[in-house]
């Protein structure tokens, strides 16, 4: 294929980390499922991504498939020259109680959490609830017009594997993703009983690793200081060279829906 005739596109995620005015009514203190997590983020035009994640900035590539879901690939920051970019860090994020403590199944830590490593006596951890602490919650941002541009002008210096991975119709780029830390996670069994962690047992649960800033709370409980992301919102498909007649992917958030109703009808 010649490079005339060559085209990828790709599309950018944009997330606002700001609930604002949409949160109204009564605070409550129950503790959400993961669904109620999600339907509430969707009812305020926000893409739930399973569990907190680790990696999942901004910047991120990623694909998104209704079969899959999304799954992390790579950072843009590592197709592009140092400098072309810049992330930043915005304000503060407000974030209503429904949002602040939700439920998820124990597997997801496993796989998503990466700072996580599972020992054998998490086994018989069936249930995971997080509540998120009193630190301030923000996000990080990437530009969106200063990327669009670099990548139609620079298109050719582009290595093959970011060139192969960007030409891709299921691959999105993140530009704004709701970070959050300060995290507590509360361990359950399988009868709905608390395992109740200690300095001591707690390795023969988890391998926190030494990077990670953590403790045990002194009511069995895990405290993680780690930024990690829950959601998305917005999409554009952007196309590097003018493709005409080019019929756009269905968005980020149409795919994510589509993952739900598979996952909700068994099929996943």
């Amino acid at each position: 294929m010649t490079n005339r005739m060559w085209w990828m596109a790709f599309t950018i995620i944009c997330a606002v980390a700001q609930f604002g005015a949409s949160c109204n009514g009564k605070v409550t203190e129950q503790m959400a499922t993961e669904d109620e997590l999600r339907l509430y983020l969707e009812r305020n035009k926000w893409t739930y991504v399973d569990v907190p994640r680790e990696l999942l900035g901004a910047g991120s590539i990623v694909s998104i498939s209704e079969q899959d879901g999304l799954r992390y690939r790579g950072h843009i920051t590592d197709c592009l020259p140092s400098g072309v970019i810049e992330i930043k860090d915005t304000g503060a994020a407000a974030l209503p109680q429904i949002a602040r403590q939700w439920s998820f199944n124990a597997s997801a830590l496993a796989r998503f959490v990466k700072l996580v490593e599972v020992k054998p006596g998490f086994n018989v951890v069936t249930r995971v609830d997080v509540t998120i602490g009193a630190m301030p919650h923000s996000w990080a941002v990437l530009d969106e017009i200063r990327l669009a541009r670099w990548l139609r002008e620079n298109r050719n210096r582009l290595d093959p594997t970011c060139r192969s991975y960007l030409a891709r119709r299921d691959v999105y780029v993140i530009m704004e993703a709701l970070r959050l830390s300060d995290l507590l996670y509360t361990l359950h069994r399988e009868r709905g009983a608390d395992v109740k962690l200690t300095a001591e047992n707690i390795k023969g649960f988890v391998d926190l690793g030494a990077d990670a800033k953590w403790n045990v709370t002194a009511d069995g409980k895990l405290k993680i200081d780690q930024p990690v992301y829950i959601a998305f919102q917005k999409s554009q498909w952007v196309s590097i060279e003018d493709t005409p007649g080019a019929t756009p992917p269905p968005s980020a958030e149409q795919l994510m829906a589509r993952y739900y109703e598979r996952k909700l009808r068994g099929e996943q």
